[in-house]
C-alpha cells in the first residue's frame, strides 16, 4: 500500500468529494497560518499593549496546472460552498470549519502548446467558530 493511498481524502463541503472529482491541493501548496483576534493600542508610557480575544487559522491552498473539468469542478465547489461555514479536510487528516475569505479566489491562466488552457488557482479560507 502506498502512501498517497494511506492519506486521508480531501473534502471541502458536507461530503468527500468523489463526482465530481475535486482535485487535492498540491501537496506543497498548503499554507496555514494562525491570526490573532483583538485590538492593540499605545498605553501613556509608550509599551503597547495587545489584547488578544481569540485565534483562529487563515488556510491558503494551491492548485497547478488544472484542466478545464478540474478547473470547472474547483469553480463549482467554490460557487457552492464559498460563502457558507463548511467542513474542510486537509491531505494530512486535519479538518477545519471555514469560510471562503473575501476576494479569496486567485487565478492564472497559461496556455500548454498554445492550444491547451490550464489554470494556477489560490483559495484562502478562515476558520469559523461555532
Amino acid at each position: 500500500m502506498s502512501f498517497d493511498e494511506l492519506r486521508p481524502p480531501f473534502f471541502w463541503g458536507s461530503s468527500i468529494f468523489n463526482i465530481p472529482v475535486v482535485p487535492a491541493p498540491d501537496q506543497d501548496g498548503i499554507t496555514i497560518k494562525e491570526l490573532g483576534i483583538g485590538v492593540s493600542r499605545r498605553m501613556h508610557n509608550g509599551y503597547l499593549r495587545i489584547d488578544v480575544i481569540d485565534r483562529v487559522f487563515q488556510i491558503t491552498l494551491k492548485w497547478s496546472a488544472l484542466p478545464s473539468d478540474l478547473y470547472d469542478a474547483l469553480r463549482s465547489c467554490y460557487d457552492l460552498y464559498g460563502g457558507t461555514p463548511t467542513d474542510l479536510g486537509l491531505p494530512d487528516g486535519r479538518t477545519f470549519k471555514v469560510m471562503c475569505s473575501l476576494n479569496a479566489w486567485s487565478e492564472s491562466l497559461f496556455w500548454v502548446g498554445g492550444i491547451t488552457p490550464v489554470w494556477d488557482v489560490t483559495i484562502e479560507f478562515e476558520e469559523t467558530r461555532g
